[in-house]
């Protein structure tokens, strides 16, 4: 061989090496996110099953909150995926569509939820130039309990997420290697619109996005070109798509458009301080069922009430709800010494006081709500971990939570755990499945009873595709009508017996007290009361039980039990039953 041959061979195992190296972290990623996924099971489906209706209702020529402000695109999406993949799942899981629109929803997020993972990754190597550090910070995002459950859900939060993360990383990468490239404004300002299509509570994130730029360098026009281009793009992008979805609605008063956008909020009114500060670090590491004690405690829940030494045994939880905090410190005091860790501290601050003002408003214990500042957060994460001259007990801090996070949640969210639950609950309604048709109706108690969450969080399980297991929750603590749950229960208990079907009730709202384990908090919501049932239910004829104490009842249609209900639905115009009913006792 010649020297030029040798020479161009050394060019390209040199290539080869360098090649190998470049995607290495990205294979370990997507490693790590597939294991994770075999590992853990999510234990909160939050609205996929809403979604699935909606979208199985359009299908059908129906509108059910198709073209939703909060997710204006992802029932759309969801559709146009489903039409184009229902002749290949049909092959795999027969024809019944709410199962196949459901697995599509699914897919789409964990299709979604890699790719956030691996364009995080490419976005923190962009700052860090420690690759072990990313994978390390990235590992610990993969396994952070909203990603991680909602990854795995028909949820739009984590496709929305990755495209906040794609409109970071452009600009980002823009700012790094100024090329003054409108494509790349325009493709970063369209992922930007896009994140908020699928999630309007995305735009709490768009500052912190458009001034990334200035995370890093010295402010010149090139970056603030950058800046203004995305932001123009995302505004004009953002416009289009909204009027586009009102015009197609008819929407043109200020009146009709305020009432949609109104609609996204489904009446829920649950707002305190208190609810996000567990939220927000909740969102990040499993907490178990520590906020419903401490909101026990607080709340002097005479049911359950909980004591100063019930608090102390919770010390193994409260110290990792205590080590998020300490993170958030020991990260901001670093980051605080220098100029550089100063800039990107600001970019912190930006994505974070937006999302935590809005947790304070509106619902601050839920994981999603603080998923807009996740990009955010691992970046100033890894800066910090990633700077020499940072001090060694920050350090410290910071890769106990990253390690905590990572074993905590795998441990807890397993898959174990999540068929454990599954089968205790599905115990509770063995005896009941049988005896229901697919227009029976079964009342529970409240939104957190465990049933209602196991009907929304399995949707795949045999019971919850049976489509017999229709259920009715009274109290929705927090809803903007809560106080009017008895009108609203005799209005569908009137329809339901119009038509000729049965309702059972759960034999707990017979109890005079909730048990711990039924996920009741007294006093969470004023308006009402678990003291409110017994007088209400016990005046009522039943017949048929089932499933012993923590079992079933038939409420019966008799001639005592409706003129009751008929007298409170006359107050009730909202939902009244506008045909006389007169079903005959069976």
């Amino acid at each position: 061989m010649t020297d030029i041959d040798t020479l161009a061979l050394s060019d390209a195992q040199a290539f080869q090496k360098w090649n190998t190296a470049w995607f290495r972290p990205y294979i370990y990623i997507s490693g790590i996110y597939i294991f994770a996924t075999l590992l853990t099971r999510p234990f909160f489906q939050g609205d996929t099953l809403d979604y699935v209706a909606s979208i199985a209702t359009y299908i059908r020529g129906g509108q059910l909150e198709f073209w939703d402000f909060g997710h204006l695109l992802w029932r759309p999406f969801g559709w146009l995926a489903f039409r184009v993949s229902s002749p290949l799942l049909a092959r795999f899981v027969g024809s019944d569509q709410r199962v196949q629109i459901t697995l599509v929803l699914i897919v789409l997020s964990w299709l979604a939820g890699l790719a956030s993972a691996l364009l995080l990754l490419a976005l923190l190597r962009l700052y860090c130039p420690s690759r072990w550090i990313s994978e390390l910070v990235v590992t610990s995002f993969v396994f952070s309990t909203a990603e991680l459950n909602y990854s795995r859900t028909g949820s739009s939060y984590v496709p929305g997420l990755s495209l906040l993360i794609l409109a970071m990383y452009l600009i980002a990468r823009e700012a790094s290697h100024p090329t003054n490239s409108v494509a790349t404004q325009f493709c970063a300002g369209l992922a930007l619109a896009g994140s908020v299509s699928l999630w309007f509570l995305y735009v709490l994130a768009v500052p912190a996005a458009i001034l990334l730029p200035f995370a890093s360098g010295t402010p010149d026009k090139a970056r603030f070109r950058l800046s203004m281009g995305a932001l123009f793009f995302f505004c004009l992008s953002t416009t289009v798509g909204y009027v586009a979805v009102l015009a197609h609605l008819r929407l043109s008063t200020a009146a009709g458009v305020m009432t949609w956008v109104l609609a996204s909020s489904h009446g829920i009114a649950i707002r305190g301080v208190s609810r996000a500060i567990f939220g927000w670090a909740r969102s990040f590491i499993d907490l178990g069922d520590v906020g419903r004690i401490i909101k026990r405690y607080l709340l002097h829940d005479p049911f359950n009430p909980i004591s100063g030494r019930d608090l102390l045994r919770l010390w193994p939880v409260l110290l990792k709800f205590g080590l998020f905090y300490m993170t958030l410190f020991s990260v901001a005091f670093n980051l605080g010494r220098f100029s550089h860790g100063r800039k990107a501290l600001i970019i912190g601050a930006v994505a974070t006081l937006p999302v935590l003002g809005f947790a304070f408003h509106w619902s601050g214990g839920d994981l999603e709500r603080y998923l807009p500042l996740y990009p955010a957060f691992f970046l100033v994460l890894s800066i910090s971990l990633t700077d020499p001259k940072a001090l060694s007990w920050t350090k410290a801090i910071a890769w106990i939570f990253v390690l905590c996070v990572v074993l905590t949640n795998a441990v807890s969210l397993r898959s174990a755990t999540a068929l454990h639950s599954q089968a205790q609950t599905a115990n509770r309604v063995n005896d009941l499945v049988p005896r229901l048709r697919h227009g029976s109706l079964v009342i529970v108690s409240h939104n957190l009873d465990d049933l209602l969450e196991f009907s929304r969080n399995f949707p795949l399980s045999p019971i919850n595709r049976s489509g017999v297991l229709n259920l009715y929750p009274l109290l929705s603590p927090g809803n903007s009508d809560v106080g009017r749950w008895r009108e609203s229960f005799a209005s569908r208990a009137l329809r339901t017996w119009q038509v000729g079907d049965d309702i059972w009730i759960s034999t707990r709202l017979l109890h005079p007290m909730p048990r711990p384990e039924w996920n009741w908090v007294e006093g969470d919501d004023s308006r009402v009361s678990w003291s409110d049932l017994i007088p209400f239910f016990s005046h009522f004829q039943y017949g048929e039980s089932v499933g012993g104490d923590d079992g079933f009842v038939l409420l019966l249609p008799s001639t005592e039990n409706q003129p009751s209900l008929s007298l409170l639905d006359v107050f009730n115009p909202k939902e009244s039953v506008l045909l006389p009913v007169s079903i005959q006792p069976r």
